[in-house]
C-alpha cells in the first residue's frame, strides 16, 4: 500500500506503476468518489465523467483495478462508531452522528460536519484521519459501506 496524499499525486503515481510493473504485481487505484456515483459497479466511468480531473482508464488496468471510497475516506471512519469512540474517549459524541442508514448517499461536507460535532471538532485530516484508517475495523466497515466491501472482496480474489 502507497499513501498518494493528493488525488492527483495518487494518479500520477498509479499510472507510474502500470507503466512500471512486474509480471505477478496488482496495482490498484482507491479514492475518494467525491460526490456519489450515479452506477457504484462503474468506477472508471465515475472518474471519467462524475469528478474534476476527467481519468480514463489506463488500457493495462483491468476493470475492477480503480476502487472508490465513497464519497470519501471519512465515510468509512464514521462507519466505525467504535473506533471513533475508542480514539476519542470523553470527547466522542455518539449523539451527534445522525442515523443514518446509507452513509454512501451522504454528502462529503455533512460527513466532515458530522465527524467534527461527534469528536468535539478533534477530528483531523491528515495524520489523524490516516491514523484513524487503519484502526477501523474493516468486517464493521463492509456492512455499511458497500465500496468498502467492493475493495474487501478484490483484496481476497487476490
Amino acid at each position: 500500500m502507497i499513501r498518494g496524499g493528493a488525488r492527483n499525486k495518487a494518479w500520477a503515481d498509479y499510472q507510474y506503476a502500470l507503466k512500471n510493473r512486474d509480471d505477478d504485481e496488482v496495482i490498484l487505484l482507491l479514492v475518494d468518489s467525491e460526490s456519489v456515483p450515479k452506477n457504484d459497479d462503474r468506477v472508471w466511468e465515475h472518474l471519467d465523467t462524475g469528478m474534476k480531473g476527467r481519468w480514463k482508464k489506463p488500457a493495462t488496468a483491468g476493470d475492477d483495478d480503480a476502487q472508490l471510497m465513497v464519497v470519501c475516506m471519512e465515510t468509512w471512519i464514521l462507519a466505525d462508531r467504535p473506533a471513533l469512540e475508542k480514539r476519542f474517549g470523553k470527547h466522542f459524541k455518539e449523539g451527534a452522528l445522525t442515523n443514518c442508514p446509507d452513509l454512501e448517499r451522504v454528502e462529503k461536507k455533512s460527513i466532515f460536519l458530522a465527524l467534527k460535532n461527534a469528536t468535539s471538532n478533534r477530528y483531523e485530516k491528515g495524520q489523524t484521519s490516516f491514523e484513524l484508517l487503519a484502526e477501523i475495523n474493516p468486517l464493521t466497515v463492509e456492512e455499511k459501506c458497500p465500496s468498502a466491501k467492493r475493495l474487501l472482496d478484490r483484496l481476497r480474489e487476490l
